[in-house]
């Protein structure tokens, strides 16, 4: 329960939190909505745990927004909470920069006592070089089997031995860039090593790989959001393995970090660092985690931020138009989810996989309550075991992921 208009008391729902509860350490997204379209108490999404959230619907139902609203809320928490927490969104379209711009139209957001505001975020984008909103990753990091994967060599082709040799030559000697892999894979000559050279040489001008990489701690910040945009990319093949460098990178710092706070909670030898606890959110997340197939990005996204991510405390916000096209994990495995009208069977028959025991009727049936109006989704939580129509509160920043209006005579 929390405060309402003239002391009348309100009842509250904080998602992703068994009993409800105080809102506090949770994030304001929206209201309940009833059949007749009236709205109820507020909703909050809990950011007090770990959370794997599924965000999905038909393009412009609402599934960015959403996005952004949960980005604006992180940022607008009380600094005691914020400060352990760390904001990361993957942008593969280039919209998401309109965070730190105010919302023009500010009707609609009076009647939910908030304001238009921008909030302050880091862009970071491939391509820029080793410097302050750069995104560059060490070659050194990269396995075996993401540059196969990446150059489009068969494991079990002699490419792939050429690589991997390659590669474990020049970590011995330190730091290499992509360039120094063109001219030891040159040296080996012939049509197989001509044709790896010049996909390297590619991979090369893309400017996403490089000796030393951007220090996380300019990504993962306390209390910060990063937006990496990848919209940039002159190969979609690059992207993925961008999101996998970065979840491996946060993954293994939240990792040995953790290690250090349980070690000085018990009193013995241990630091944790400042690696705060992140919550990574993902747009087009099918991109990166495709149904029936596999991305850089795959492994490290389903095998360690899904399915061992919750002791390190790493959150996941996966956004899609096509939940049809998304890996079955990411579908299993989310404990929220939050979707927006679908129209498409095959998107209704991925999510009906989830066939939840505490939902009354099929998902299509349920679904149904959402009808056709923007920024109203059901919330599926399995930590209360509850289902709910809400509709999510209006952005304070501005949106950059609507479509143009021919119409329209003003941005």
């Amino acid at each position: 329960m929390g405060p309402g208009v003239g002391g009348v008391t309100e009842r509250v729902y904080v998602l992703g939190r068994r009993g409800g509860g105080s809102p506090e350490g949770a994030l304001r997204v929206g209201r309940y909505q009833a059949l007749d379209g009236s709205l109820g108490g507020t909703v909050y999404l809990d950011v007090s745990r770990p959370h794997v959230v599924l965000v999905c619907g038909k393009r412009g139902t609402g599934k960015s927004y959403t996005l952004g609203v949960v980005a604006e809320e992180v940022l607008s928490l009380p600094e005691e909470f914020r400060r352990r927490l760390s904001l990361v969104v993957v942008d593969p379209l280039g919209v998401f920069w309109t965070l730190g711009e105010p919302q023009r139209k500010a009707d609609g957001l009076v009647s939910w006592g908030l304001e238009p505001r921008g909030f302050p975020v880091q862009m970071f984008s491939p391509g820029s070089g080793d410097k302050t909103g750069g995104l560059v990753f060490a070659a050194a990091d990269l396995e075996p089997a993401d540059w196969w994967m990446l150059l489009g060599v068969d494991p079990y082709h002699p490419a792939a031995a050429l690589l991997q040799r390659a590669v474990e030559e020049l970590r011995e000697k330190g730091p290499f860039s992509p360039g120094d892999r063109v001219g030891r894979v040159g040296e080996a000559r012939g049509p197989v090593a001509d044709g790896v050279a010049a996909r390297l040489r590619s991979l090369t001008a893309s400017g996403l790989l490089g000796e030393r990489g951007t220090p996380l701690g300019r990504i993962l910040s306390p209390g910060g959001a990063s937006v990496v945009d990848l919209s940039r990319l002159p190969d979609s093949r690059l992207s993925p393995l961008a999101v996998a460098l970065l979840a491996r990178a946060i993954y293994r710092a939240r990792v040995e970090a953790r290690r250090g706070e349980e070690a000085e909670a018990l009193g013995k030898s241990g630091k944790s660092g400042d690696i705060p606890l992140p919550w990574l959110l993902i747009d087009e997340a099918h991109l990166f985690l495709p149904r029936g197939a596999a991305t850089p990005a795959t492994d490290v996204l389903v095998n360690g931020w899904m399915k061992q991510g919750r002791q390190p405390g790493l959150s996941l916000v996966l956004a899609t138009q096509r939940p049809s096209a998304l890996h079955d994990e990411a579908i299993s495995q989310c404990d929220l989810l939050l979707a927006h009208r679908l129209t498409a069977q095959e998107d209704l028959e991925a999510l009906s996989r989830i066939r939840p025991a505490y939902l009354q009727g099929g998902l299509p049936e349920a679904l149904r309550r959402v009808g056709s109006e923007r920024g109203v989704a059901l919330a599926l939580d399995d930590n209360s075991e509850t289902s709910q129509v809400l509709r999510v509160r209006p952005r304070q920043s501005w949106h950059g992921g609507g479509e143009p209006d021919l119409l329209a005579r003003s941005p």
